[in-house]
């Protein structure tokens, strides 16, 4: 990730910084843009508290996602996590997974370990 910016000469103010920071949180890349800064060490001082805050954010993510596979490899159901993985430090606000085989056998071992139903739809919990 870093290597984005290594040998670029980038040479923006800190209020130049802060609002392309606002255009990367529309766009859902305000934390990537933040990693990147603190990589680069550009990261401004009115930023760190919310580059902290996203990173403990994105590291409990990544928990979670290591979590819920092995719940359901454990449960012994075939399933995929899509669309919430990126190629880049992202702070999701949900794991997405597509379950291949028995829904109801993921549905009651993920109830049996503790998850609760949030809602649901036609197709999906």
């Amino acid at each position: 990730m870093s290597n984005l910016l290594k040998g670029v000469k980038v040479n923006l103010e800190d209020s130049e910084i802060l609002e392309l920071y606002q255009y990367a949180t529309k766009n859902r890349v305000g934390f990537f843009f933040l990693h990147l800064l603190e990589k680069a060490s550009m990261l401004p001082e009115e930023l760190e508290n919310e580059y902290k805050k996203l990173r403990t954010k994105y590291i409990k993510i990544k928990e979670k996602f290591i979590k819920v596979s092995n719940d359901l490899d454990e449960i012994g159901v075939d399933f995929a996590i899509f669309k919430s993985l990126k190629p880049y430090p992202t702070t999701t606000v949900d794991i997405d997974v597509i379950i291949f085989d028995d829904i109801l056998k993921a549905y009651r071992g993920l109830r049996k370990k503790g998850y609760i139903v949030l809602g649901y739809g036609p197709e999906s919990i």
